[in-house]
C-alpha cells in the first residue's frame, strides 16, 4: 500500500482495508462493513498521531483489525487460513516497530481468549478450543521469528535507555527497571475527558488550536476596551492583535494533560450505536468489548486512577516500559465502532420486532442525548 500511495494516504487506506476485512469476516454486508471501516479509520486519534509524526504507531494501529479478523477465523475452525493470515498481519504489526501498541492489543486479545476458554469449558469443547489456540499460537510464533532480529535489537537497546535497569537509583521509590512512574503517567487521560468520545471539544480541543471566530472569547477581544489597548501596538491589524492575545491567553485545552494535539473522538452517532448495541447485541463478544473497553479506559487514566494503574504498572511484566498511557485508548477506538456496527447488524437481521427496537433506540437516545443536553445546560460541571 505504501509503495503505491504517498504518506499518509497509504496509512489511511490501511485503516480502511483492515477494518473492512474484520467486518466482512463477521459476515456483515459490504455496505455496512464499509461504513464500519470509515467509522474506525476516522476516529480522531488515528489522524492526530499521523499529524504528530507517529507513523509507526499509526501503522501498528492499522493492523489491529486484520489481526482480530484472523483470530476470529481461527476460533471459527478455519485454522489454516486464519493462522496464515495471523502470521502475516502479526509479522507486519511487529515490523511496525511500536511494541507499546502491540502490547496493548495483546491485553485485549488475552481477555478475549479467557472469555472463549470459559465458554469452551461450559460447552465441553476444550479440545476444540485448544486446537484453535494452538494454531493461533503457531501463527504468532512464526510472526515473532520473522521479526526476531528487530525484536532482539530493541530489547538490547532498551537496556541502555531510561526503560532499562538503572545503576544510579538513589530514591527507593524509583523503579530499578522501567520508566519512572511520574514520567510514564505524564500523559494520563482525564476522567472527565472520556466524554470527548461523544463531544469532542468538551475540554477545549487541541492545545493552541484555532479559536472559534464566532465564539464569545473572540467577541470579548473585539470590544472597544481591548481595541483601545491594542490600537497603539498593532494599529488596524486586528487579526495580528487577536492572535497575540490568544497566544498569551493560554491553550484552548484545559484538561489534566500537559498538552494535547486533540481529543479522543469516536463520533456522536457511533457512541449512540454503541449504547444501542449494549441493549440488543446478544453475542458474548459484547461483554468482551464492554469489559475490555472499561478496563483499558481505566488504565488510560494513569495517575488519575492509581488504584488500577499502579497494579498493572508494578506487577504486569513489561507494562512499566511505556509512557503516555492514554494511548491505550487506540484499542478502544476499534472496539467501540465494532459494537456499533454489530448493533446495526442485529437490528437488520430481523430477530426483534419493531416495538422492541424502538424501545431500545429510545433508551440509547435518552442516554447519549440526555448527556449532551446536560453538557449544554450545565457545562461548568465538567
Amino acid at each position: 500500500i505504501k509503495g503505491v500511495f504517498p504518506d499518509p494516504v497509504g496509512t489511511v487506506i490501511l485503516y480502511l482495508l483492515g477494518a473492512y476485512l474484520l467486518f466482512c469476516v463477521l459476515k456483515i454486508n459490504s455496505w455496512l462493513a464499509a461504513a464500519g471501516a470509515i467509522a474506525f479509520a476516522f476516529t480522531s486519534y488515528n489522524f492526530i498521531i499521523i499529524a504528530a509524526g507517529h507513523s509507526n504507531k499509526a501503522l501498528a494501529i492499522g493492523f489491529f483489525a486484520p489481526i482480530l479478523a484472523s483470530i476470529i477465523l481461527v476460533l471459527r475452525g478455519r485454522h489454516l487460513v486464519g493462522a496464515s493470515l495471523l502470521a502475516l498481519f502479526m509479522a507486519l504489526e511487529i515490523r511496525s516497530n511500536h511494541i507499546q501498541m502491540t502490547y496493548y492489543l495483546f491485553i485485549a486479545l488475552f481477555i478475549l481468549a479467557c472469555i472463549e476458554l470459559y465458554h469452551a469449558y461450559k460447552a465441553k469443547q476444550l479440545a476444540t478450543f485448544g486446537k484453535s489456540i494452538s494454531w493461533a499460537a503457531a501463527g504468532i510464533i512464526l510472526a515473532v521469528m520473522v521479526n526476531a532480529g528487530t525484536l532482539w535489537t530493541t530489547y538490547e537497546y532498551g537496556k541502555e535507555t531510561i526503560r532499562g535497569k538503572s545503576n544510579l537509583t538513589t530514591d527507593k521509590s524509583e523503579p530499578a527497571n522501567g520508566l519512572d512512574k511520574e514520567y510514564a503517567y505524564q500523559w494520563s487521560q482525564g476522567v472527565g475527558e472520556s466524554f470527548t468520545f461523544l463531544i469532542p471539544n468538551l475540554y477545549g480541543g487541541a492545545s493552541g488550536g484555532q479559536l472559534n471566530p464566532e465564539g464569545k472569547f473572540i467577541k470579548i477581544l473585539q470590544d472597544g476596551t481591548v481595541s483601545n489597548v491594542l490600537g497603539p501596538i498593532y494599529g488596524q491589524d486586528t487579526e495580528k492583535a487577536l492572535n497575540a492575545i490568544a497566544q498569551n491567553a493560554g491553550s484552548n485545552y484545559w484538561g489534566d494533560k500537559p498538552g494535547t494535539s486533540g481529543p479522543y473522538y469516536f463520533g456522536a452517532i457511533i457512541c449512540f450505536l454503541f449504547v444501542f448495541g449494549l441493549f440488543i447485541v446478544k453475542h458474548r463478544w459484547k461483554w468482551w468489548i464492554l469489559g475490555t473497553s472499561i478496563l483499558l479506559l481505566f488504565l488510560s487514566f494513569g495517575q488519575n486512577l492509581p488504584l488500577i494503574s499502579d497494579l498493572f504498572f508494578d506487577y504486569l511484566p513489561g507494562y512499566n516500559k511505556f509512557r503516555a498511557v492514554e494511548s491505550i485508548l487506540a484499542v478502544v477506538g476499534l472496539l467501540v465502532p465494532l459494537l456499533a456496527i454489530l448493533a446495526i447488524k442485529e437490528a437488520q437481521d430481523g430477530k426483534y420486532d419493531q416495538k422492541y427496537l424502538v424501545q431500545r433506540l429510545t433508551w440509547s437516545a435518552g442516554i447519549t442525548g440526555g448527556f449532551a443536553l446536560l453538557v449544554a445546560i450545565a457545562p461548568t460541571v465538567f
